[in-house]
């Protein structure tokens, strides 16, 4: 009967134990978008290649919270292809004036050779504003 009862509790410890883990893992914080967009950023940057690109036009509109966004829309060429892309510059206006990314003006792209739909033409450590 004694083997019983410390079998029972060994199991009890253990259900316990993975119940505390599966608790942490299911708490574990999700990254919000806007993290993933400032990892993204910081990764095309990182890794990225500099081509030459040209301002579109700078769009701000709301979000469903009724929050400012601002977009800045560009395009480039990588080999032989053109690119029509938007970043969300949001939170990197500071970096961003506003005469810098006037319609038609150049400015420096840095896209991700393995996808080149995936660029920037700013980020927290660099900027391809002119």
């Amino acid at each position: 009967m004694r083997s019983g009862a410390l079998y029972m509790a060994g199991l009890i410890s253990v259900a316990v134990a993975g119940g505390v883990a599966l608790g942490l893992v299911l708490k574990r914080r999700r990254k919000s978008a806007a993290e993933k967009e400032r990892e993204r950023r910081l990764r095309v940057n990182a890794i990225g290649r500099i081509c030459d690109g040209t301002i579109v036009e700078l769009a701000d509109s709301r979000d469903s919270a009724g929050k400012l966004v601002r977009h800045l829309h560009y395009h480039y060429s990588v080999a032989g292809a053109t690119y029509s892309a938007a970043q969300d510059i949001s939170l990197l206006r500071g970096l961003a004036p506003t005469d810098k990314c006037s319609e038609g003006v150049p400015a420096s792209v840095k896209y991700d050779q393995q996808n080149p739909s995936n660029s920037i033409v700013i980020c927290e450590l660099w900027s391809g504003l002119r």
